[in-house]
């Protein structure tokens, strides 16, 4: 968590830096501060430690095939919580993961059959 709290600010300060020099300012209202402390609490720190614990649990050959699956998350939360249109490209996407995922978790049990 902190490498990647530490990549990610490495990348925000310098895009920081060119807005304050070109004069853009952002309102700090408290709608801001609580759209923001979701953000750093619940989509980054908390989704962070479900990784990790579901990583810890699983182990890294089982949850490796499941990492795949966060863009097909994304895409139907999007569709839930933003009203998102899913277009075919989205479906089509879905079905490959979830065919690589199937497949892989096959291979794996069948491979290593203790560890299913």
């Amino acid at each position: 968590l902190l490498i990647v709290t530490a990549a990610s600010t490495g990348w925000l300060v310098p895009a920081f830096g060119i807005e304050l020099s070109l004069g853009i300012t952002m309102d700090w209202t408290g709608r801001t501060v609580a759209c923001l402390a979701y953000v750093v609490l619940f989509s980054t720190i908390l989704a962070w430690i479900c990784i990790n614990y579901g990583t810890l649990k699983l182990g890294p050959n089982q949850s490796s095939a499941f990492m795949c699956l966060h863009p097909v998350y994304g895409a139907f939360l999007g569709a839930i919580f933003f009203s998102e249109e899913l277009e075919s490209y989205h479906w089509t996407g879905t079905f490959l993961v979830l065919a690589g995922v199937i497949l892989v978790s096959r291979i794996l049990a069948e491979r290593y059959p203790e560890r299913f």
